[in-house]
């Protein structure tokens, strides 16, 4: 697949429509399976929950991301930029140490990217070019057991170090390498930290487009908490539309590219089980412009972790390129003074476009309005503290989104 923004009109031809089809899968009793479908032939794959701890995004050897495995309930902290506290990290201390989370709008922001060093966890090496690591971390796990981590060093890969507490004192550091080369048809390396291993946790890239699984969220007010749900593949985006007013003008809908736009509340529980909200239909756009259209039916909860929903092929959406798409460019990124300049690569916009800046847990923390004509914006940072946000810059036609690290 190959990756597409809203650079296009959305210009309305359909081809064959086949017939709806009902597909159920489980993530068995607990959700203890993250399963993964794919839209175009129905396959399904799953792959155990505990195999694994933590997820290093392997796609490029010049971006990285960091994920913890939140849908088995692990917390990750920060504890101290100090590395030689790395002896004496003591967990009784925990009520000082600062939780970190994955995005779940972007897969390319885990917790340990939440860090407060300029990356996340580590600073960037002018004469090495290597990001070197300055933060410890803990992860908690739901069993009680501790292990701390960190990310010594990224180049084409990383370098681990890290001890579980036995309860008494910390065993003896073991280290690890997970090379950028390792699978090279997947977005991410898994590792486990209790078996000292890296294992298989995801099919091929061009091999899923959803997956539903447990993973934490925002509900509101920075109240972080489990969820299950749908994530979709980051090539995809996907509009929601109320079915009970008809079906939709393909160009009227927003296509979404976050992962979380099908996320978990579509269905509700009633206090004895659950109801499914059978009049929103997720209309899914692939890379190659096929576009796919689920409206869930059934989910069972914990007990079997059993979900069902209605698939339609939608055809095939033809696209015209309305203007050349723009290339956002953030500097200083990081920002260390109080401004950012937003620049659309001096690409004058056709239309008012909206710049939003958000949280990594999809808050929208600020908005405003760039009239047609225009290309740079300078935006004041005042109201911002030190941390990693996203930029958003969209109008009717056209989307992107780009990290600020604001210092």
């Amino acid at each position: 697949m190959k990756k597409s923004l809203f650079y296009f009109t959305l210009c309305l031809s359909f081809f064959t429509v086949q017939a709806q089809e009902n597909v159920t899968l489980s993530m068995d009793s607990g959700y203890s399976q993250r399963v993964f479908f794919n839209l175009e032939d129905q396959a399904i794959n799953s792959y155990l929950n505990a195999n694994w701890d933590v997820a290093f995004y392997r796609i490029s050897n010049f971006e990285f991301a960091t994920r913890i495995n939140d849908g088995k309930g692990i917390e990750a902290y920060e504890v101290t930029s100090d590395l030689s506290q790395w002896t004496s990290i003591d967990p009784a201390t925990n009520s000082n140490w600062i939780p970190l989370n994955n995005s779940d709008t972007e897969w390319t922001t885990g917790a340990f990217d939440n860090g407060s060093a300029t990356y996340g966890w580590g600073e960037y090496n002018q004469a090495t070019h290597h990001i070197e690591g300055t933060i410890i971390f803990v992860l908690a796990f739901v069993d009680g057991g501790y292990t701390k981590f960190m990310i010594e060093d990224f180049f084409n890969g990383y370098t681990i170090k890290y001890a579980h507490w036995n309860g008494t004192s910390w065993d003896a550091d073991q280290s690890h390498t997970i090379s950028n080369s390792s699978n090279p048809q997947h977005l991410f390396n898994y590792f486990s930290l209790q078996n000292g291993q890296e294992v298989t946790a995801e099919p091929e890239t061009d091999q899923w487009d959803l997956v539903f699984t447990k993973y934490i969220t925002d509900l509101g007010g920075g109240m972080m908490y489990p969820v299950t749900g749908v994530l979709h593949h980051p090539e995809l985006s996907v509009a929601k539309h109320d079915e009970t007013s008809g079906a939709p003008v393909l160009d009227d809908l927003v296509f979404e590219e976050a992962i979380n736009t099908i996320g978990y509340d579509w269905k509700s529980f009633n206090g004895s089980v659950f109801e499914v909200d059978s009049d929103t239909g997720y209309y899914i756009k692939t890379s190659e412009g096929s576009v796919y259209k689920i409206i869930f039916t059934v989910f069972e909860g914990s007990s079997t972790g059993i979900v069902s929903f209605d698939l339609e092929n939608m055809g095939t959406l033809h696209t015209s390129e309305f203007q050349a798409p723009f290339q956002l460019a953030l500097y200083p990124n990081p920002a260390t003074g109080n401004q950012v300049t937003i620049n659309l690569s001096n690409q004058q916009l056709t239309t008012e476009t909206s710049i939003s800046i958000y949280s990594l847990y999809g808050q929208k923390l600020w908005e405003t309005q760039m009239n047609a004509g225009e290309f740079q914006r300078e935006i004041s940072l005042n109201d911002f503290h030190s941390g990693v946000y996203l930029v958003v810059v969209s109008n009717a036609k056209q989307q992107i989104a780009k990290k600020l690290i604001v210092r």
